[in-house]
């Protein structure tokens, strides 16, 4: 005795089963809004760990490439209480230099969906000490201060 086979399908439960895609939860849709950027992230913590993973995923989300080191090409720089080797290198960079922006400015690009002003999220590096105090706003040396000798 032969059985027949029969073919067992599927019922069609909504439109995007019947156009043949998956139905279910779907993956993040990556959008193209930092398209153009080439971004260096330098992140850190106050006790200077690395801290730009977060920000690295989020920028590629929304279609920027990273890179691992500040060079020509940048289009952006995000920074907070970065290495003092990020300053240097930008300091050495030809103009147009890289935008220098905060940790702001990528939350603000997510959270609107789009490219934001970086006007109002800028960091000077300029203002940015060197030699050892990476992330700090210089301020004048004690020694350099204005001092009234007291007479003996």
């Amino acid at each position: 005795m032969r059985l027949r086979q029969r073919a067992v399908t599927a019922p069609v439960q909504n439109d995007a089963d019947a156009e043949g895609k998956k139905a279910g939860p779907s993956k993040p849709v990556s959008l193209n809004v930092l398209k153009s950027c080439v971004i260096f992230v330098d992140v850190r913590t106050e006790v200077g760990e690395d801290a730009g993973t977060l920000f690295v995923d989020m920028l590629k989300g929304l279609g920027a490439r990273t890179v691992t080191k500040p060079t020509k090409q940048c289009t952006h720089i995000v920074y907070k209480s970065g290495c003092e080797k990020t300053v240097m290198r930008w300091r050495c960079l030809d103009e147009p230099r890289p935008k220098v922006v905060g940790i702001g400015w990528v939350v603000e690009c997510v959270e609107k969906r789009e490219r934001v002003d970086e006007e109002r999220f800028s960091v000077n590096l300029e203002e940015v000490a060197s030699g050892g105090s990476a992330g700090k706003v210089r301020t004048r040396a004690l020694s350099m201060s204005f001092r009234v000798d007291s007479p003996v």
